[in-house]
C-alpha cells in the first residue's frame, strides 16, 4: 500500500488551497520562513484595507497599510513563534482612523506532517475583549515587556502557577500588595487578602527566581521571560 508524501512546498500550497476552501471567520494570514506573506483570509484583507495582490509576497513592514508601523513590534514574536512548539499570543494596541484598538494576536510555527520540515507560520487576529479596569493594566504593562532569550526559561515558567504568573505581573507594574488583591479579586470573583499574597511572594514566589525581594524578582522575571506575554485572564 502506497503511502502519499508532499513536499514542503506542496504541503504549503495543500494548506493554504484548504483555507480558501473552508475560510475562517477570524483573521489569518499564513507567511513563510522570510515572512513573507504566502495566504492572507478576506477578513484579514478587510481590516489592513488592502488586496490579495498587494499582500502577497511582501513583509508585513512594506505593505502600504497602517498596519505596517506595528512590524518592528510583531516581527520580534514572529521569531519567537518560530523558535518553539508552543504558540506566542500577545496584545497588540493600535491605532486605526485615529482611534485606538486591542487586537489579540496568536502566532504558531506550521511544520510539514510528511517530513517534520519547518515550513512557515501561522497568523490569527481577533479583536480583544478588554474590560476598561484592565486597559491601563495592559498599557502599563507592555511597557514593561522584554524579550530575553534564556536557556532556563521553560524550566522556571513551568514552575510558576498560574496564580503566582498574576501576581508577578502585577508586581513589574508597581502594584502593591492591596492592589493586587482587588485586582485578583474584581478578574476571578473572589476576596484575596493582601497580607496571605505576600506570604505567599516571600514564602513560594522569592524560593523559585532565588531572590530576596521585589527589585530582584522583577528583573529576574523579565529575564527569564515571564513578562513576555500577558496573562490570559487578563485579557
Amino acid at each position: 500500500m502506497s503511502t502519499i508524501a508532499l513536499n514542503d512546498q506542496e504541503f504549503l500550497d495543500f494548506y493554504i488551497k484548504t483555507l480558501e476552501l473552508n475560510p475562517p471567520a477570524r483573521s489569518v494570514s499564513i507567511s513563510n520562513l522570510q515572512h513573507h506573506i504566502l495566504f492572507a483570509n478576506a477578513t484579514f484583507l478587510e481590516f489592513i484595507g488592502l488586496t490579495t495582490e498587494e499582500v502577497i509576497g511582501k513583509r508585513m513592514r512594506e505593505l502600504d497599510s497602517f498596519i505596517a508601523e506595528y512590524a518592528g513590534q510583531s516581527l520580534p514574536m514572529a521569531e519567537k513563534a518560530l523558535a518553539q512548539d508552543k504558540h506566542v499570543r500577545w496584545i497588540l494596541q493600535i491605532t486605526k482612523n485615529n482611534k485606538q484598538f486591542w487586537i489579540d494576536c496568536y502566532m504558531l510555527r506550521l511544520k510539514n506532517p510528511f517530513n517534520g520540515n519547518l515550513v512557515g507560520m501561522t497568523s490569527n487576529l481577533n479583536w480583544a475583549r478588554i474590560s476598561s479596569p484592565m486597559l491601563n493594566l495592559i498599557n502599563a504593562l507592555n511597557k514593561k515587556l522584554l524579550i530575553v532569550e534564556n536557556s532556563n526559561k521553560n524550566i522556571l515558567n513551568g514552575s510558576l502557577s498560574t496564580q503566582e504568573r498574576e501576581i508577578v505581573a502585577l508586581l513589574a507594574i508597581g502594584k502593591s500588595y492591596k492592589e493586587v488583591a482587588w485586582i485578583l479579586g474584581s478578574i476571578h470573583n473572589q476576596e484575596f487578602n493582601p497580607a496571605t499574597i505576600a506570604t505567599n511572594v516571600y514564602r513560594k514566589i522569592f524560593p523559585k527566581f532565588e531572590v530576596s525581594n521585589l527589585s530582584e524578582l522583577i528583573t529576574k522575571a523579565v529575564q527569564f521571560g515571564i513578562l513576555d506575554s500577558i496573562p490570559e485572564s487578563f485579557i
